[in-house]
């Protein structure tokens, strides 16, 4: 046993590391042998973008996407694959190498939070279901934020939850780990307010609540301040939100069937003119993709967001019971065991995931409510469940990657709980 985790966890988590470096080869061969900008060429919306800004950094010309200085993405992820990048070359191996490096620090995590409350069982449950999870290891070949946002917030849970007495630094680091994961991931703005609240119900402390807030703000800071600087707005993540959200309810798409393909979709012509005219008074714009590129204008991102966020608002005023059919949908996709759209092997995985991990994750969440750390988990699974009604699906049910780990901990808690179910409640 090393650092506290047993070789068989180890073991564990170097499994998750081969699969998915094996998911990365099988789904994206193409990528393997490309080097530079043919190697970016590969990547399409978000994954292009990641490593577009993360080629700049490496260039030494600062956060930028195609026109100049941006605040459309959140920073971090983009600088991590700068990290891999100065490393390893700019190579599909590079981004391979770092991503599994998360994943692996990540089923340690699992293990830590769920050994250091309920036991060593517990956290083996844990880090298997987080090992075992396609969902997240498929995510991880891909330049996507999920991975390092999965693991900036199980690091500021690890903190939180540690069953030692009191501890300004680990106060502080709850915070800064989360503050992480928000410049990693903008909806983990949802857990600050959820952490906090825990943090004051486990320690009744003025001081840890100051620390943990301390933390926080003190990693957000600097990004805040350029985005300042060089926008005029408060950004504490990324100013692309409201135009994903107004993508997702238009009128267009809020009155198609329920019947209808529910993951894909786009504002018609119409619409996608009128909010490029109310962002940047350009009526030859017509494409959504021109609301996704800076195109050398200066505050164009805030004002398509400004835009957006004004536009989705009459919408979903204009017609809230259409909203409300189509949110139901989302939510009820959000947590069902498969997409349709899915592979049979995939519907399988999806399915087995399902009922080993959500149905008992969040059975065990609601069962244990009233205790802290249930009430955490509670809590942020609630809130990214809210902000999930708002857009599409994607294929893979991304938007639930982020708890996933999470109800895995808590499925973790309940099976350990059904094995020994007297030790588990004096735990």
């Amino acid at each position: 046993m090393r650092w506290g985790v047993p070789a068989g966890v180890r073991l564990m988590a170097l499994g998750a590391v081969l699969g998915t470096l094996l998911l990365a080869v099988l789904r994206h061969p193409e990528a393997c042998g490309l080097v530079g900008e043919s190697f970016l060429a590969a990547w399409r919306d978000d994954g292009y973008e990641y490593l577009y800004s993360a080629i700049q950094l490496l260039h030494g010309h600062g956060y930028l996407r195609e026109g100049g200085p941006s605040a459309w993405r959140e920073p971090l992820t983009s600088l991590y694959f700068a990290g891999c990048f100065a490393l390893g070359g700019i190579r599909y191996a590079a981004l391979l190498a770092g991503q599994s490096l998360l994943v692996y620090l990540s089923v340690l995590l699992c293990y830590r939070i769920g050994s250091q409350g309920f036991g060593p069982r517990a956290g083996v449950a844990a880090a298997a279901l987080t090992a075992t999870n396609v969902h997240l290891l498929r995510l991880s070949g891909i330049p996507y934020s999920e991975t390092l946002s999965v693991l900036c917030l199980l690091a500021s849970l690890a903190c939180l939850f540690r069953s030692e007495t009191r501890s300004d630094r680990r106060a502080w680091l709850v915070g800064a780990w989360l503050g992480l994961g928000v410049l990693s991931r903008g909806t983990l703005l949802l857990a600050m307010p959820v952490i906090a609240w825990t943090v004051w119900r486990m320690t009744r402390s003025r001081r840890q609540l100051s620390l943990y807030l301390l933390g926080f703000v003190v990693v957000l800071a600097p990004w805040i301040g350029r985005n300042a600087m060089l926008f005029h707005q408060i950004i504490p993540s990324a100013v692309r939100l409201p135009w994903v959200v107004w993508l997702d309810n238009t009128p267009s798409i809020l009155h198609r069937p329920l019947s209808a393909p529910y993951l894909t979709g786009y504002p018609d012509a119409a619409e996608q003119r009128a909010m490029m005219v109310l962002a940047s008074g350009q009526a030859t714009i017509t494409e959504w993709q021109a609301a996704s590129r800076v195109h050398g204008e200066a505050g164009l991102e805030t004002r398509v967001a400004a835009a957006s966020r004004n536009l989705v608002i009459q919408s979903i005023l204009a017609s809230p019971g259409a909203y409300l059919r189509r949110s139901g949908l989302r939510l009820a996709m959000l947590y069902s065991p498969y997409i349709g759209t899915m592979s049979r092997s995939a519907q399988l995985a999806q399915s087995l995931k399902w009922l080993t991990l959500i149905v008992p994750g969040l059975w065990a969440l609601w069962r244990w409510r009233r205790e802290p750390w249930a009430g955490c988990i509670l809590g942020i699974t609630v809130g990214f469940s809210v902000v999930s009604t708002f857009v599409l699906l994607d294929e893979w049910q991304r938007y639930r990657v982020p708890i996933e780990p999470l109800l895995g901990i808590a499925a973790a808690v309940w099976l350990r709980s059904r094995v020994e179910p007297q030790e588990h409640e004096a735990a």
